[in-house]
């Protein structure tokens, strides 16, 4: 909480915070057969280091904890790496449908 508290406080007033999450390792297949892989092969002490980056996957979660931290508006925008396949279009500051 207390990041987060810190991360509010950096925008200007009506400024801009945005913040990108992953979602839950069982919907990145992918990642969650490193994981099963790592865990494995450490099974006396697993590291955790991947529950991290998953961690925030819950959206009403999030939400709550960024309103009580003081940031206002929250708009949620799921992507999926299947609707696009590079992510250089948020750097560039396209939408969700592929416009500016």
């Amino acid at each position: 909480m207390a990041g987060v508290q810190q991360m509010a406080r950096v925008p200007k007033p009506g400024g801009l915070f945005v913040m990108t999450v992953w979602d839950a390792l069982d919907v990145n297949p992918a990642v969650a057969i490193t994981n099963e892989i790592i865990q494995a092969s450490f099974a006396s002490d697993p590291p955790g280091f991947l529950k991290s980056p998953f961690g925030y996957c819950d959206v009403a979660v999030v939400s709550q904890l960024l309103q009580d931290s003081g940031l206002g508006l929250i708009d949620v925008m799921h992507v999926s790496v299947s609707d696009h396949p590079c992510g250089h279009w948020v750097c560039q500051g396209k939408s969700n449908s592929g416009g500016n």
